[in-house]
């Protein structure tokens, strides 16, 4: 009985103290001026990738989210990236040698945090070591794995250099990109072996 009176008391004072406060006048919306407004069709998945021009209004490039594995920088920060849209994650073995790497056993999966910081990425650090780092390719489309890729990067000068190999393959390729000034990054392709042109 005490619970219940405590209860009505403090929604009667509630309702007495409410009542002492003056009723605020709407403040109508700052006029913003002319509003350009732009929708993308991204596909019932999201499957689509867009680059926007604001200034002109217009997608300046698109493609499929799956269209590349990993991007580098071509400034001097040297950065290694991953592609988040695929879902894909990245573990540095403590091996140098592709044959000994047959499973993702004791790895630890790191991704790349969203604040597009160099050393927020899940394979900074690997151009101080010559260890293999394996890579979850994440999910295509349908949301089904991809698989696992087993790679070692290098700097050469102005050339990034690349080698890899399936997880359970010990038949090693290797890839060279070159950096180039009027682009952030070049992108590359597991799928297809190539170099990708993703950024306008």
């Amino acid at each position: 009985m005490d619970a219940v009176k405590r209860i009505i008391g403090i929604v009667v004072v509630s309702l007495t103290l409410s009542s002492c406060f003056e009723k605020e006048d709407a403040i109508p919306p700052y006029p913003r001026g002319d509003v350009a407004e732009q929708s993308f069709a991204m596909g019932a998945k999201y499957t689509d990738q867009f680059f926007y021009d604001i200034g002109t209004n217009t997608i300046v490039s698109m493609n499929g989210k799956t269209a590349w594995d990993i991007a580098f920088d071509c400034s001097d920060a040297n950065g290694i990236f991953l592609n988040t849209g695929k879902n894909m994650y990245a573990a540095r073995s403590s091996e140098t040698d592709f044959a000994s790497i047959t499973d993702t056993t004791g790895l630890e999966f790191l991704w790349d945090f969203s604040n597009g910081k160099f050393d927020s990425t899940a394979m900074f650090g690997c151009l101080d070591t010559n260890l293999i780092w394996v890579l979850n390719l994440g999910t295509d489309n349908d949301n089904d794995p991809i698989g696992f890729m087993k790679v070692r990067i290098r700097l050469d000068e102005s050339t990034w250099k690349m080698e890899y190999a399936p997880l359970e393959s010990t038949v090693v390729k290797s890839a060279e990109l070159m950096k180039n000034d009027q682009y952030n990054h070049v992108f590359f392709s597991f799928e297809s072996d190539m170099p990708v042109m993703i950024e306008p």
